[in-house]
């Protein structure tokens, strides 16, 4: 070595440190000079390999040189020997750990010039990396952030585009016009510096600002907000900084392309090659092929291959129900969702839910799809399953978003629907949200049984006083109340009136009606108005501010009631003669052990339809009720014996009024009206009474007239609901009752129905009628009830003629 420039050499040698226990040398030659092969040695050792070297060329003509190695901080000596002629140039200041500073990033880059600068970057970020391992060294990433700001300052934006997979986002963005073919990238976050998988790759024509926009693949913690990515061209670098937005809530990469960002398909090409890197240990990339499969395969046209111009892809759905859930007592609110999913070629892995504020995150809670019922009337293309979730709450300050979660990590957003005006008409879109034959136990005990008990609950809530209207003087001490709910229909009542009117024990008790659809309330007054004129029966109408079901209606009744003993009884039940009160009440007080008592019920045809109530089981092992003897004759001998039974039908049935009140009365949470019957006979039980059933008392039940009526009972689950909860409550008890009773009288199959004929039904009305007719021509014809007894037997009549249908 030339002892001048030995001398400029060993003026200019720094040491460095680039990482905890890396080392870089750096020293410059002077214009003109050749650049010479120089070797890092140790204490007068060659430095251990690997050993990175770099000339770079400065604006004054001549090259910084760089020589990167693995340094021992004990080390005395360092230098750097000239390979041919063995001559030295050792480092001047301390080597020690504590005194060998980092490399200045910005000392580091000042002189050189453009190609200097990329070369000196890709050294650092690509080489040092990759061969000492630096992608995890604290001092190394602080080095890179360091390099970033010295070299650009406000890096221009990389967008997420879309979730391409589980672990795979595609971003874009644009570099200069004369940046060439991207070779490599390179992503610095706050504690890590890597190599992206996948190098970038432009994705389409210059643009009219002179930019050629580029696609790159980057892993999920890549493409989070606020990393750096360094895309490394033919001809140059661009510092980009990951933006907010995109990622896994965008939509599927085929409705992107189909919106026109990829004309020419180089972004489908990128992403395939990317996928096919990816699919042999990835499932989800494997299904993002599939998509591309599904949605962008070439279609023949003419003879002739030309990829699709717009794909669709093969996934639809809809959210037809989003309905928030109060916290409760036992919930702590949530979300219920229903909707329905078209989905061929089982591309959709669940639902994602997030906020106005949150990314999608797939739900792992209770999610049930079952097929549509009406499949089978569909192509094969176009079938759908029908889904329900119960999700939780994510605050009341977010909006919260419903999506189609894909196999490849992609997801499909739904619209959400309009919000549900009140609780109960929430609770009644609960119940619709499934068609009753695709309700299973599952389904109700996850999704729709928590939703509709949290609304119902909130229903309650909203409960105000009930208004009392009074026709006639009540009665000062009656020994029965009779509470009978209406709910829409008001046909019987004439009817029902009538019969009353000429039954003494009736004129002395009580009479309350309990009115659960308060829209009726002027109909009403104004009919019970004039029944009171014609029949002189003193009346109480207990008016609900809202529709709560019929046991908060029966409650409603009992809480202004007089007697001392209760009588629940449906509007569409008509005594078939005087006397069967009186028999009720005796039946009840005969016996302190007596909880309840019921009544034989018949059909209109004279067929049974209550001989008092049992327990039976569904093929799942759900408890539910049947009725002893139904459809059989009304003389059925084993019919006719007074007997204890496990329950009575609510829809006669006698209690003593401090024994309703000693069990809290019918159980709200039951759904608009079904087993809260049956559940006051178990509570009954669970305090050590007997329940009895009376066959002398004889009346005609027009069987679910009113609950018909209702849509959210009749277009949904209720029944199931109200089945379910009564079976998880009570199905200890009634296993033990029925283990105990004794074997079930007989009564006709599940599911079959008395098999009538008109000629028949025509003939038990005319029975019925004319029953009554000679009942009311053997009272005083100066009565009332005399004088109306054309009118009268006309509306029986007409109203019996309702019952053409055929009844369980």
């Amino acid at each position: 070595m030339h002892g001048e420039a030995a001398d400029a050499l060993a003026a200019s040698l720094t040491l460095r440190k680039i990482g905890q226990d890396i080392a870089i040398a750096l020293w410059e030659t002077g214009a003109g000079e050749q650049t010479r092969l120089h070797l890092p040695t140790i204490d007068g050792q060659p430095a251990k390999p690997p050993v990175t070297r770099m000339s770079l060329a400065t604006l004054w003509g001549g090259q910084r040189c760089l020589a990167a190695f693995r340094w021992a901080p004990d080390a005395t000596d360092i230098a750097i020997v000239d390979r041919a002629t063995q001559r030295r140039a050792a480092v001047a200041a301390p080597v020690g750990r504590a005194g060998l500073r980092m490399l200045d990033a910005a000392a580091l880059l000042d002189g050189l010039d453009a190609d200097g600068r990329i070369k000196a970057t890709r050294f650092l970020l690509e080489v040092c990396r990759s061969t000492f391992k630096l992608g995890d060294d604290a001092a190394f990433v602080a080095l890179c952030h360091e390099l970033v700001a010295a070299s650009a300052q406000r890096p221009a934006g990389l967008r997420p585009r879309l979730a391409v997979a589980s672990d795979l986002v595609l971003c874009a963005g644009l570099v200069p016009d004369g940046f060439g073919a991207p070779s490599s990238a390179v992503a610095i976050g706050k504690r890590a510096v890597r190599q992206t998988r996948y190098a970038p790759a432009i994705a389409g024509g210059k643009t009219a600002r002179g930019h050629r926009p580029v696609a790159i693949m980057l892993d999920r913690a890549e493409a989070a907000e606020g990393m750096t990515i360094v895309v490394f061209g033919a001809h140059g670098l661009a510092y980009r900084r990951v933006a907010s937005g995109g990622g896994p809530d965008d939509p599927p990469l085929p409705r992107v392309l189909a919106a026109g960002i990829d004309p020419d398909g180089r972004v489908r090409d990128y992403v395939l090659r990317c996928l096919n890197k990816q699919a042999p240990g990835d499932p989800a990339a494997a299904a993002a092929l599939e998509e591309f499969r599904l949605t962008h395969a070439p279609q023949r046209a003419g003879g002739v291959g030309t990829a699709a111009a717009q794909p669709r892809l093969p996934v639809r759905g809809a959210l037809e129900r989003l309905i928030a859930l109060p916290a409760t007592a036992t919930s702590p609110g949530g979300l219920f969702a229903s909707g329905w999913i078209n989905d061929p070629h089982g591309m959709v892995a669940g639902l994602a839910l997030s906020g106005s504020s949150t990314q999608p995150r797939p739900w792992t809670g209770p999610v049930h799809r079952v097929p549509a019922p009406d499949n089978a009337k569909r192509s094969l293309e176009e079938r759908r399953d029908l889904f329900v979730a119960y999700l939780p709450s994510l605050g009341d300050d977010e909006t919260p978003r419903l999506s189609l979660a894909l196999r490849s990590g992609a997801s499909v957003a739904l619209a959400n629907p309009m919000p549900s005006p009140s609780p109960r008409l929430g609770r009644d879109a609960v119940l619709a949200a499934l068609p009753a034959i695709c309700v299973t136990q599952a389904i109700m005990q996850d999704c729709m049984a928590p939703a509709a008990r949290a609304l119902q609950a909130a229903h309650l809530w909203t409960r105000r006083p009930p208004e009392i209207v009074q026709f006639g003087e009540r009665p000062a001490d009656p020994r029965v109340s009779i509470l009978i709910p209406l709910y829409r229909n008001l046909e019987f009542l004439r009817f029902q009136l009538a019969a009353f009117a000429v039954d003494p024990e009736v004129r002395e008790s009580e009479l309350i009606f309990v009115l659960d659809s308060p829209e009726q309330r002027r109909e009403l007054e104004h009919y019970l108005t004039g029944l009171h004129l014609l029949y002189g029966l003193p009346m109480t109408l207990v008016v609900m501010s809202d529709n709560f079901g019929y046991a908060a209606a029966n409650n409603a009744g009992a809480a202004v009631a007089r007697g001392r003993e209760l009588l629940l009884l449906n509007s569409d039940v008509v005594p078939d003669r005087p006397g069967w009160l009186g028999l009720l009440a005796d039946a009840v007080e005969v016996d302190e052990q007596v909880g309840a008592v019921g009544a034989k019920l018949l059909f209109d045809d004279e067929s049974l339809q209550h001989a008092g109530l049992y327990f039976d089981q569904t093929p799942e092992g759900e408890w539910y009720n049947r009725h002893y003897f139904k459809g059989f004759p009304r003389d059925f001998p084993a019919a006719c014996v007074a007997r204890e039974v496990p329950g009575v039908t609510g829809a006669c049935l006698m209690v003593r009024r401090e024994l309703y009140a000693q069990v809290g009365g019918l159980t709200e949470d039951y759904l608009i009206g079904d087993y809260e019957d049956s559940d006051l006979c178990l509570k009954l039980r669970r305090d050590g009474y007997v329940v009895r059933y009376e066959p002398a008392a004889e009346l005609y039940h027009f069987e679910r007239r009113s609950i018909e009526r209702n849509s959210g009972y009749t277009r949904g689950a209720a029944d199931h609901h109200n089945r379910w909860l009564h079976h998880t409550r009570w199905q200890a008890a009634i296993a033990a009752l029925m283990t105990s009773a004794a074997e079930p009288a007989p009564a006709l199959p599940l599911g079959r129905k008395a098999k009538r004929k008109p000629a028949a039904d025509r003939k038990a009305r005319e029975r019925v009628v004319a029953s009554w007719a000679k009942r009311l021509s053997n009272r005083d014809p100066k009565r009332q009830e005399a004088a109306a007894l054309p009118a009268l037997v006309g509306a029986m009549s007409a109203a019996m003629a309702e019952t053409d249908q055929v009844l369980p």
